[in-house]
């Protein structure tokens, strides 16, 4: 069995990994609303940024 070791990571890896993270999310979300019968919103970030303006 492997042990735990610190070691570094490079920024865009965690950066990827915590965009990647919060889509798996958002999928989520949207599953559970959809089989509860509620239509998603439409959670794009070109639609959050049109909402801003």
């Amino acid at each position: 069995m492997a042990k735990w070791r610190p070691r570094d990571v490079p920024k865009t890896i965690i950066l990827t990994q915590v965009i990647n993270h919060a889509t798996e999310h958002r999928a989520q979300v949207m599953a559970i609303l959809t089989q509860l019968g509620i239509e998603p919103p439409d959670l794009s970030s070109w639609s959050y940024f049109e909402g801003m303006n």
